[in-house]
């Protein structure tokens, strides 16, 4: 069963805001949804697991003083400004000895025809430029609706990225159209 559908079905409508918001909800471990960090771990194992580096977090969820800030609707000033759907900061330590270890940026989309390669670039000269007195992996997520990996797959394929960054895009769903598998190669 996916609830997506459920939510959207009649005169349901199914929004990228609420979407976020319901991701970010569940993604937050210290939020009233009673699973902790196990939605969390494993989103982030599945997505660490799907673009070839199993052990990408793994440091940072096994941190025994971990701590996790998730944010919606993040707004960052670059060459252009852009507004992130749900931005996720694993944090290591205590007091002043507290690091960042990891930022996870998920950008979302609900419309098939939505989906930009360009804006995921931008995304993450934003980011790296805010972080760039103190640099910490960052880690890029595009959730698109099934059919969309293809061209996105095109679009990335001549897009420059550091090597900080690792590119995946996670689909709802695990087929396309007519049952095809739609797949596509991870970056790092």
């Amino acid at each position: 069963m996916n609830i997506f559908y459920a939510l959207s079905e009649g005169r349901g409508r199914l929004t990228e805001t609420n979407l976020s918001a319901f991701a970010a909800f569940l993604l937050a471990p210290n939020k009233p949804h009673g699973f902790s960090h196990a939605f969390l771990h494993a989103f982030l194992t599945e997505v660490a697991r799907s673009c070839g580096d199993p052990e990408r977090f793994s440091a940072a969820l096994g941190h025994p003083l971990l701590s996790v800030e998730v944010g919606l609707e993040k707004k960052y000033d670059g060459p252009v400004s852009r507004i992130v759907d749900i931005e996720i900061q694993l944090m290591t330590g205590d007091g002043d000895s507290q690091q960042k270890a990891h930022h996870i940026v998920i950008e979302n989309k609900v419309k098939a025809g939505a989906a930009q390669a360009q804006q995921l670039a931008e995304q993450f000269a934003c980011i790296s430029e805010a972080n760039r007195d103190l640099p910490t992996p960052i880690t890029v997520v595009f959730l698109t609706p099934p059919g969309e990996a293809a061209a996105l797959c095109s679009a990335r394929s001549s897009t420059p990225w550091s090597s900080t960054v690792a590119i995946h895009t996670v689909r709802r769903g695990c087929a396309g159209p007519a049952g095809q598998k739609d797949s596509c190669p991870s970056w790092s």
